[in-house]
């Protein structure tokens, strides 16, 4: 069996934090919603696209992320495309995320 890279890891728990953050904020279905979902868990920004349709230049099942307000990502459920930063990358997005998840809720 071939082991998950980091990488891969680090995409998998942006999601899971993705989805529970959500649901301590009550924003969930995130496909019922009209249209896009943002929040920030400082200093990243993420615009999430839960729906099929480009949506104000989202594709569709797509995270734009943001890093003290520079573009820096855009995530699918399989890959991870980030701007080549030390400080902007999936793994310490994830990171923030996670904390920011077992932390409890973000306002919006």
């Amino acid at each position: 069996m071939i082991e998950p890279t980091e990488n891969q890891l680090a995409l998998d728990s942006v999601w899971q934090s993705i989805c529970t953050i959500a649901g301590q904020m009550g924003v969930v279905p995130l496909n019922k919603l009209p249209g896009l979902w943002v929040f920030e868990a400082k200093p990243w920004k993420l615009t999430v696209n839960p729906h099929r349709e480009t949506i104000e230049e989202v594709e569709p099942f797509r995270v734009q992320v943001e890093w003290n307000g520079v573009p820096a990502g855009i995530i699918s459920a399989y890959n991870a495309e980030f701007v080549h930063h030390e400080n902007a990358n999936i793994r310490l997005l994830a990171e923030a995320l996670k904390e920011q998840a077992e932390a409890g809720v973000l306002k919006q």
